[in-house]
């Protein structure tokens, strides 16, 4: 089953790139945004009118009332269940959203407690009557490390917390799971700045924007795997080139080399061909420490994409 995730912030594009990727792909979007799973929430929510959709099929939106509390374990079952339907007809599943816990829901091995709606209903009268501070006193008495991690004045997570240890008999998860999967992608610098002495080579800002969009969604650190690889098609090769020398041969500092050190400190590994270091006169020596020299970049290409690295560029 293929499942494709266009996610990120607001306003980025995430819906024309989606509408774009239906028509390529024969692909039909689930909604993964949270505001937009509400009828009557179109203001304000960038939700498409039908008319908009440019006769791509949209799944799990309008389905509750403004009244009704969200569910994340039910609008799991309800995306699951669409891609189901989608992937069973041959076409492909497009997640599209930026409300990350929904996302991962989806996409990772999320299990969700169920509910008791007698029991919620007296631990929230509890809360009406006693205020948020009683029944934090409740939590810390039942589960001190899951009260160490919700405020004190999070009435909505502390109901919650209650009736998980009410209903399971142990203790309740406050944090998100770790995930059971991990996000590989090798990005191959295929293009290269308008004005190379100038601008950052833009797939390193692109890299960072996703960077960033992981680290919101709650992926840690040990489930990203990220990878850059500079080759022989690389038209800005000679980025990979440390300032001193760079500069020696264009009369300008290299205007990536602190965008590259500060994503090598966030977990991105750098790699270059050293094939292409002979063609580009670049010594081993002039290559930014950052960058690990790789003898073939096609083989080392290869080698990532067969241990489920999907490449982009």
């Amino acid at each position: 089953m293929t499942v494709i995730a266009v996610v990120g912030p607001t306003a980025t594009g995430k819906t024309a790139l989606s509408l774009a990727l239906a028509h390529a792909l024969d692909g039909e979007v689930v909604n993964a945004d949270s505001m937009q799973l509400y009828r009557g929430m179109d203001v304000g929510t960038a939700k498409l009118r039908p008319d908009e959709r440019e006769g791509v099929a949209h799944h799990v939106l309008d389905i509750w009332d403004v009244t009704q509390p969200a569910s994340v374990a039910e609008y799991q079952r309800l995306a699951r269940a669409a891609i189901d339907d989608v992937s069973a007809r041959g076409r492909v599943a497009l997640l599209v959203g930026g409300s990350g816990l929904y996302v991962r829901a989806v996409l990772e091995e999320f299990e969700f407690p169920g509910t008791d709606p007698d029991l919620r209903a007296d631990l929230e009268a509890d809360l009406a009557a006693h205020g948020p501070a009683a029944l934090h006193a409740r939590l810390r008495d039942r589960d001190p490390v899951a009260a160490a991690r919700i405020l004190p004045t999070n009435g909505r997570r502390i109901v919650r917390a209650l009736e998980v240890i009410a209903i399971t008999g142990g203790p309740f998860t406050a944090e998100l799971p770790d995930p059971k999967i991990d996000y590989k992608v090798l990005f191959s610098v295929s293009n290269g700045a308008k004005d190379r002495d100038a601008e950052v080579n833009p797939m390193l800002p692109t890299i960072a924007r996703y960077l960033n969009t992981l680290g919101k969604y709650g992926v840690p650190a040990n489930h990203r795997h990220l990878v850059v690889m500079f080759h022989q098609r690389s038209p800005d090769f000679d980025i990979v080139m440390t300032n001193e020398a760079y500069k020696e041969r264009y009369g300008k500092d290299n205007p990536n080399i602190a965008l590259i050190h500060a994503l090598k400190q966030a977990g991105v590994e750098f790699r270059a061909c050293g094939q292409a270091l002979g063609g580009r006169k670049i010594d081993a020596k002039q290559v930014n420490p950052d960058i690990q020299i790789d003898l073939w970049a096609m083989t080392s290409m290869m080698n990532l994409q067969m241990k489920g690295f999907v490449r982009v560029g």
